[in-house]
């Protein structure tokens, strides 16, 4: 499964990029703002909550990909407002991540 990975954090970012692909995930990230041209070639996308002060509400509806968010937030209070998201708490287990991502298929 090839995963687009949204964060703000480079450290979470590479962390996260390093984890999925020792789990067999093929694994694209974006350090910036806007994701379209990488969605073109990715099946799901895990993304931080806001990153680059992004609406991640309108982008979970518009990605045409199954999302995963995982935030340092009030996981609750995002889950209301993207109700077909999976919302992960920050610093997500990778089991967590990987679980996620394979329910989101």
């Amino acid at each position: 499964m090839r995963v687009l990975v949204v964060d703000d954090e480079p450290l979470m970012l590479r962390a996260v990029k390093r984890s999925l692909a020792a789990r067999g995930f093929d694994v694209a990230t974006l350090e910036r703002n806007p994701w379209a041209e990488e969605l073109q070639s990715v099946d799901a996308v895990l993304t931080d909550w806001a990153p680059y002060g992004m609406d991640t509400v309108l982008a979970c509806q518009e990605v045409g990909r199954p999302v995963v968010v995982y935030t340092g937030g009030n996981t609750h209070e995002i889950a209301l407002q993207v109700p077909r998201v999976q919302v992960l708490q920050k610093p997500a287990a990778i089991d967590d991540i990987v679980e996620a991502l394979g329910a989101a298929k």
